[in-house]
């Protein structure tokens, strides 16, 4: 390996029977790929999930339709009640191949690739990326991090498609883990924007966190486990971090990625809206595809969401059943849900800006449970 390596990201394909652009980026990688300029390596990005490249007209602010090919279904779908049960066909999501081949064949060869992972099911999208990387660059050294890498430690290992894998989420625990890899002494700046300024033209829209993690311990997330505590940024270093990527991209297209992003909001949340009503007057389109927490929406929230801008909300409702409620982590209930919602219809908001998400295929939970709420 060179004394100065240098580094491929890749945010590879995606695999399902169905996918949408809501405002998808992958964050994770922008924010390692950051911390290695900021080191002083040589950095290529590919995000072959990017409709810049290649997508469908947009739709609703800037999401859309990824380009698709229909592919074989995997062998755990082939099974004959499954393929009667459910006839559907199987794709794959992100740019034409041949547009992939074309970039990689003019880069400067890698030395390191990273690639992320997000959803556990997405596999085989991450596994067939990885085998063309493989093929093209066999000298390369492949590293994955990630969701998926995360959860299924053993499916990703078991694999062998991977040279090192990365099992932390943690920012700084990543950084320190790459180091340990390949004998880097690698800083972690704090405060670095993530590096959209790698993707080298304008984007459609882009997505921030304020905050890693979630105070809540609910049985169906993950969360919790993924980042071992809650951790909120300072409204000022997001709000400079807003500013930097906003310039890079050249759009007024946002959405925040936070698992919660309403907690502490007097001291967070509000402070954060408040400085870019100051800053951009509402001239931005502002959106919540993560679920929100009912019970933390009041008169005052509402009201900074449709001044700063905000067109989207998704509530995190998840069921009437109180049961499920309780042993999940207790943290809505109906009075709440209403309650949030009245605000937010005070505020101006129908239902053409409002959803909430419901909890199905919960073990114990009944069709009719389901129904109701």
């Amino acid at each position: 390996m060179r004394k100065n390596p240098k580094f491929l990201l890749v945010n590879p394909y995606i695999t399902d029977f169905a996918a949408y652009d809501l405002w998808s980026r992958p964050l994770g990688l922008l924010n390692v790929g950051a911390q290695l300029l900021a080191n002083g390596f040589k950095v290529d990005f590919i995000d072959l999930m990017s409709r810049e490249i290649y997508g469908k007209k947009d739709k609703y602010y800037t999401t859309g339709k990824y380009h698709k090919e229909e592919i074989d279904l995997p062998e755990p779908f082939c099974a004959w009640h499954f393929s009667k049960l459910i006839n559907r066909k199987y794709f794959r999501y992100g740019i034409p191949l041949d547009i992939f081949y074309d970039f990689l064949e003019k880069i400067e060869v890698p030395d390191i690739i990273f690639l992320t992972s997000i959803m556990t099911y997405w596999y085989p999208g991450l596994f067939f990326t990885a085998k063309i990387l493989k093929e093209r660059f066999p000298n390369a050294k492949i590293v994955l991090g990630g969701i998926y890498a995360f959860l299924c430690k053993d499916h990703a290992i078991n694999s062998k498609l991977f040279d090192h894998i990365i099992f932390s989420k943690s920012l700084p625990e990543v950084m320190k883990g790459i180091s340990d890899i390949f004998n880097f002494n690698l800083k972690y700046f704090q405060d670095v924007s993530p590096a959209y300024n790698l993707y080298g033209y304008k984007l459609k829209h882009f997505v921030l966190t304020s905050s890693y993690g979630c105070p809540f311990r609910c049985t169906y997330c993950a969360s919790h486990k993924m980042y071992k505590k809650f951790f909120q940024m300072v409204p000022g270093t997001f709000i400079r971090n807003f500013e930097e990527v906003k310039r890079w991209t050249g759009t007024n297209e946002f959405a925040f990625y936070d698992d919660a992003l309403l907690v502490n909001s007097a001291r967070h949340i509000k402070v954060i809206l408040e400085k870019l009503i100051e800053k951009y007057s509402g001239n931005l389109n502002i959106h919540l595809p993560n679920a929100i927490h009912p019970r933390y929406i009041d008169s005052e929230l509402a009201y900074l969401f449709r001044e700063s801008g905000v067109k989207t909300i998704r509530l995190g409702y998840e069921s009437s059943e109180k049961t499920l409620q309780e042993k999940s982590s207790n943290k809505v209930s109906i009075d709440e849900v209403v309650k949030g919602v009245s605000f937010l219809k005070d505020a101006g908001y129908t239902h053409r800006e409002l959803g909430a998400y419901v909890l199905f295929g919960v073990p114990g939970t009944k069709l009719e449970d389901v129904l109701k709420s």
